[in-house]
């Protein structure tokens, strides 16, 4: 019994270590900046709910309509202070990182919705050598361009898993109508903790904070409750890392959630594989039945990436022409034989 006692009061310790440990890495990562330093932080561009939709709900966006504002993205705190550029950042009437579209398709055109993280954000890029910018120009110079119209979205958040991409498709993009959803996926991305996350988290806790000064509510929002959500992420990454059986199943199940969305709206699907891991390709393929229309994918090599791990300007103009082209095939296939092939 005795020492049953110590050992769970030893157990109690470690624990408490532990959570004052990541107090302390959480307020140093957030620590106020330095007198004389001036720049607008994320959290100062960030939109509330315009709706109750369930994609207003449920994934937090930027301010509507902003033009040019300097912008720099917060450095999480696993990945220590790398120290983001500051950029320019414009955003449509929804808070996207995008022009405005009109909700009803128009006639003889092609709409390319663009669903990912900070991959399709281009957290180090100014607006005009953005990714989803590149492919519009890249449709805009091509020769099916001269009787059909294309219309790229971009759908990009930072912060989002996989999963999260899925969300945004279905509760955002798909009133759009696409023809074509392209995901973003990086190794990281198969965690089960990501932006929306702590914006569910944050909708749950607000109003239980009522009571506290807005200054202790904004310390248990924007900065407690974001690196414990980046912690979490980092964990999951690792797990998944070391782990290939469960990363497997994980992505089954994500791979089985596009299926399902794909044949309930007939659009396709292509999945840009920034992911060296072999099985990535193994189960996407795996999942794709004789006589349905496929997941697509585009293994994404030799990327030149700067040292915030994004791809550079230069190396997202190459990659916006290889992505055009693989959906112009899809798109190709789709209309010789009525459905798509491998």
């Amino acid at each position: 019994m005795h020492i049953s006692r110590l050992i769970g009061w030893g157990v109690i310790a470690a624990a408490n270590l532990g959570f004052v440990i990541l107090l302390g890495v959480v307020f140093m990562r957030f620590a106020p900046a330095e007198a004389g330093y001036e720049t607008r932080l994320r959290a100062d561009l960030l939109g509330a709910p315009q709706s109750d939709t369930a994609c207003d709900q449920m994934f937090k966006r930027y301010a509507p309509n902003l033009r040019d504002e300097i912008f720099l993205h917060h450095s999480p705190v696993t990945l220590g202070d790398i120290g983001y550029p500051e950029i320019r950042l414009s955003t449509n009437a929804g808070g996207w990182r995008d022009v405005d579209h009109e909700l009803e398709k128009p006639a003889d055109t092609i709409r390319v919705v663009l669903s990912g993280d900070s991959y399709a954000f281009c957290t180090n890029l100014d607006q005009s050598d953005i990714l989803s910018v590149a492919m519009q120009r890249a449709f805009d110079q091509t020769e099916e361009s001269r009787t059909t119209s294309f219309e790229v979205f971009n759908f990009g958040l930072p912060g989002l898993n996989f999963e999260g991409m899925v969300g945004v498709t279905r509760h955002c993009a798909l009133p759009y109508d696409p023809d074509v959803v392209v995901y973003t996926h990086i190794c990281d991305d198969l965690s089960g903790t990501d932006v929306s996350s702590w914006h569910r988290w944050s909708l749950f806790w607000k109003p239980k904070l009522a009571f506290l000064p807005p200054a202790l509510q904004e310390i248990f929002l924007h900065k407690l409750l974001v690196g414990y959500k980046e912690l979490r992420y980092k964990f999951d990454d690792m797990r998944y890392g070391s782990q290939e059986e469960l990363a497997r199943a994980r992505l089954q199940n994500i791979v089985d959630q596009l299926h399902t969305l794909k044949d309930s709206t007939g659009h396709e699907v292509l999945i840009l594989n920034y992911c060296r891991r072999p099985f990535i390709e193994e189960v996407i393929q795996a999942s794709n039945k004789a006589g349905q229309r496929p997941i697509h994918t585009l293994i994404m090599k030799d990327v030149e990436m700067d040292y915030t791990q994004h791809a550079t300007a230069a190396a997202t103009r190459i990659s916006a022409d290889q992505i055009v082209k693989r959906v112009l095939e899809i798109l190709a296939s789709k209309d010789s034989s009525g459905a798509t092939t491998k």
